[in-house]
């Protein structure tokens, strides 16, 4: 396996089955010298673990939570499209997958779109067509995410789109979260 760039340009991997060989040989390679990434936790570690041991400097987003502010000003019907884009593709599994806005004034009053927009997704297995949303990548996962919003309900948070307990009829057993907002969501000290 081979990676190389043009001089000045910065190689980048897309990360796949193939992640931890690309990540050891990343690691090894004398002619790149930094690692910048946003990762899942496990992965994070391991590729900081690696490259930080290669004496590589080493820049790690791992497990973040990526916020939008929303002003009055936005273009409304853009900011609801890429809002529900963000939250939701790749069924919110993605380093830079959005999980906090945070609405300002008047922009406020957009959150009953976004829930109208986001119930209408198709949530189905990623390989059927017409599939706007699909599964979280395993029980587990979806175990936690459940937990999690149930967590924030029972702290105040205001349930305005409940995605616990979709079923999808061709995989009953599947591990499927419908599109969920959480609302009025208190901070803690």
């Amino acid at each position: 396996m081979q990676c190389t760039a043009p001089f000045g340009k910065i190689p980048a991997f897309r990360i796949s089955n193939q992640f931890p060989k690309l990540i050891d040989i990343q690691a090894v390679n004398l002619q790149l010298q930094n690692t910048l990434f946003a990762a899942s936790k496990m992965a994070g570690k391991h590729i900081y673990e690696r490259s930080s041991s290669a004496g590589k400097r080493v820049q790690c987003n791992n497990g973040a939570k990526n916020h939008c502010i929303v002003l009055p000003d936005a273009n409304k019907n853009k900011s609801i499209s890429q809002i529900v884009g963000a939250a939701f593709g790749a069924a919110g599994q993605r380093c830079m997958a959005l999980s906090v806005a945070v609405f300002v004034g008047a922009a406020n009053g957009w959150i009953p779109e976004i829930v109208d927009v986001a119930s209408r997704l198709k949530v189905n297995a990623g390989h059927i067509n017409g599939a706007d949303l699909g599964p979280v990548i395993s029980p587990e996962s979806k175990r936690r995410i459940i937990d999690l919003i149930q967590s924030g309900v029972e702290e105040g948070a205001s349930l305005s789109l409940d995605g616990r307990g979709i079923v999808v009829p061709d995989f009953k057993d599947g591990n499927f979260v419908g599109p969920t907002i959480l609302t009025s969501v208190k901070v803690r000290p």
